[in-house]
């Protein structure tokens, strides 16, 4: 490999400008944006009698290249991605200029599209911005041995000055596109995710105030007011398991990353969720054993998010169990510490798993969660407890019950007792 240094006097000098160069710069004067980047490769190839030519941008993490416009053995062909290690590219990004008149492939066997394309010669022209900062890259290839001169060299440096400039300008607008379109996105889901869960409560509470009416005005038979009450009563649940799904929700999104770092004691969580759900699992003439586990369990996390969460599953453990028991159990070993609640209740599917355990971003996920019936509980219950660094894990099988695991690793147990891990 050589780096000219005998053109790089030519770069500084003030030659006029060749007319074979000037021809080709002047058929880009007309055109900008993605269709110049486009053109410019073309031109590349003329200049240089390349095969392929392309204009990249590389990556923030300066691993990889994405081609913006790329002119292949003679036509335009959609964009690709690929990794600069083992490739010229590599040292493209990270020098003035490189240039191999020939075995280029030889010089980077890993490279297998130099190999596949019997690629000999190789030119590399970074793009700076004002920062010094690299943001992409010309490169040219040729299946035959490239006869490098000042004629050439004149022309990368001119058309990598305008190149950059709209790779900037190409890069500044794609990411104007992406914010305004996830806006976009996330403001139409947002509406309809609410006019979803106003639907999804009118209805309740049309029908929670009829039967209150007919029994306020007398026109039930009293044998029949019990079962006019459990009606409001089961509807009432409805409707408090899905405000509550609301406020978690608008709490994540106004929390975002701010999450509490506190020391709790999972016992007491564990023992507090239980309270909350004991009225409603009574009703169901269901048992909630007692919480063997008495000596503290003390993790470093957030206890709001965590007591959210715990309650989220415990709704769903009554709801879901007709008959036998639910138990909520704290444990704690090597590898972390744990609330897991178990039911005897219908069980799910791994394909039901599957889906209510699908990753939810964000609250532009949830209107897909209502539109296929799997409810907000559990993934925002997952959301809350990957918030902290810990994980919900559920292990269930169609009519044999569920367990819940809500897992917390060993970073972040606490050793507020003295004797613990």
């Amino acid at each position: 490999m050589s780096y000219m240094p005998d053109t790089v006097q030519s770069f500084g000098s003030n030659l006029e400008i060749n007319p074979t160069i000037k021809a080709l710069l002047e058929g880009l004067a007309n055109v900008s944006g993605i269709t110049y980047l486009k053109a410019v490769s073309k031109s590349i190839c003329d200049a240089l009698g390349a095969d392929i030519a392309l204009v990249g941008q590389l990556s923030e993490d300066r691993q990889s290249m994405q081609t913006i416009a790329m002119y292949r053995f003679g036509e335009h062909v959609d964009d690709l991605q690929y990794g600069l290690k083992g490739t010229p590219c590599a040292e493209t990004v990270t020098r003035d200029y490189c240039i191999y008149r020939k075995g280029v492939q030889h010089e980077f066997p890993d490279d297998q599209d130099l190999v596949d394309d019997a690629i000999e010669g190789y030119i590399g022209y970074p793009l700076i911005d004002e920062n010094g900062k690299t943001i992409g890259a010309i490169i040219a290839l040729s299946q035959q041995p490239i006869e490098v001169d000042s004629l050439i060299m004149d022309f990368a440096r001119i058309a990598a000055a305008r190149t950059r400039a709209e790779l900037q300008h190409y890069i500044l607008q794609k990411k104007l596109q992406d914010t305004l379109s996830d806006s976009l996105i996330l403001n139409y889901t947002k509406s309809m995710f609410m006019a979803n869960i106003s639907h999804e409560m009118h209805n309740p509470l049309a029908s929670m105030i009829g039967y209150a009416a007919l029994i306020r005005d007398g026109q039930v038979d009293p044998k029949e007011v019990r079962d006019f009450a459990n009606s409001i009563c089961t509807i009432g649940e409805t409707l408090q398991a899905l405000v509550s799904d609301i406020i978690s929700l608008s709490s994540l999104e106004l929390w975002g990353n701010s999450i509490a770092r506190e020391t709790f004691d999972l016992t007491d969580t564990a023992i507090a969720g239980k309270r909350m759900q004991m009225q409603q699992a009574a009703s169901k003439n269901l048992k909630i054993l007692p919480i063997k586990q008495t000596e503290p369990v003390y993790i470093t996390g957030d206890v709001t998010l965590t007591k959210k969460a715990l309650l989220n599953v415990l709704i769903n453990a009554v709801k879901y169990t007709e008959n036998g028991e639910i138990e909520i159990s704290v444990s704690k070993d090597e590898n972390g510490a744990e609330i897991a609640v178990k039911d005897t209740g219908i069980g799910m599917s791994a394909a039901k798993i599957s889906v209510i355990t699908k990753p939810m971003k964000d609250i532009g996920s949830t209107y897909e969660f209502h539109q296929n019936g799997s409810g907000l509980g559990i993934p925002l219950s997952i959301m809350m407890m990957e918030k902290q660094g810990g994980q919900l894990s559920i292990e269930s099988e169609e009519g044999e019950g569920t367990t819940v695991r809500l897992h917390f690793p060993k970073e972040l147990l606490s050793d507020k007792e003295g004797d613990f891990i």
